[in-house]
């Protein structure tokens, strides 16, 4: 059956114009990579509109640009798993209590798998699943090896005995990436366990294609998830990713969608080094 072109919401024509404009104005040595992301969903809980709605609008994006650019571009499609029920804003951040367990990362709740069925765009086996438990463990082990090859931007604070592990930020504010007690209990922050999902996803991206010479990640999140996001993605591009690829081929941009509807909802440029897409 022949791909159309759908038609597109005001949200996602203009992620589309945006992903157009950046296509329009680069030369690439190798097909660039956009990685979409959405349908990001707690398993406690029922689905919510959140994310069944982002998940629809990457698939409505991702199929307009196949449908006009085949094999000039490359299209991965992500869903992130909430297994750990991160809680995190200005003042704190911290992991809730969360007793669901992810027995397989390749299953999905029925209301997501109903949606991706209604695509041909969908190879279900090339979508990327990634869970933030997953992410919570290998922050702590990359952490470690940070402090011991004592990385610049990074510092141990002493307070009442708890160490904390802090990045210098660029607005010279300090991020709390993870805290130890007692010398040996490690517990990772909201920003380091996102500043790994994208290093992991930029690594899964450069596993799947080897030759990838552009990456551009797309990721929907709700607005009261902006603090943990941003400050993941900024901890992401200069700590994390760098020890996977250069960064300067690397783009991160979030889209974080509120309550009140698909016209509400802000496009972050929270970082792109050599291509920034202006809203």
């Amino acid at each position: 059956m022949k791909l159309e072109l759908f038609k597109l919401n005001l949200l996602e024509n203009n992620i589309f114009q945006l992903i157009e404009k950046y296509i329009s104005e680069n030369q690439f040595m190798t097909p660039p990579i956009i990685y979409l992301e959405g349908g990001h969903y707690d398993p406690r809980y029922e689905i919510s509109d959140f994310s069944l709605n982002s998940l629809t609008h990457v698939l409505n994006i991702s199929n307009n640009l196949i449908v006009k650019h085949k094999g000039d571009i490359k299209i991965v499609i992500g869903i992130l798993v909430d297994n750990l029920g991160l809680s995190c804003n200005e003042n704190t951040c911290e992991i809730t209590n969360h007793s669901e367990t992810i027995k397989n990362n390749d299953t999905l709740p029925e209301e997501i798998e109903k949606i991706l069925n209604k695509y041909l765009i969908v190879k279900r086996e090339k979508i990327i699943i990634s869970n933030e438990k997953n992410c919570k463990n290998k922050t702590i082990s990359f952490l470690k090896k940070s402090i011991k090859l004592n990385h610049d931007s990074i510092t141990i604070e002493d307070k009442n005995g708890v160490l904390s592990i802090l990045y210098h930020a660029q607005d010279n504010q300090f991020i709390q990436l993870a805290e130890i007690k007692n010398d040996v209990i490690w517990i990772a922050k909201c920003p380091s366990i996102m500043a790994q999902h994208y290093s992991n996803i930029t690594d899964k991206i450069l596993k799947r294609f080897n030759d990838a010479s552009d990456i551009t990640i797309i990721d929907f999140s709700e607005s009261e998830d902006m603090n943990k996001v941003t400050r993941g993605v900024e901890v992401a591009v200069n700590v994390y990713i760098p020890t996977v690829i250069n960064t300067e081929r690397v783009n991160i941009h979030n889209v974080f969608m509120t309550d009140y509807g698909d016209n509400q909802y802000t496009i972050a440029n929270t970082f792109s080094k050599l291509h920034p897409l202006n809203v």
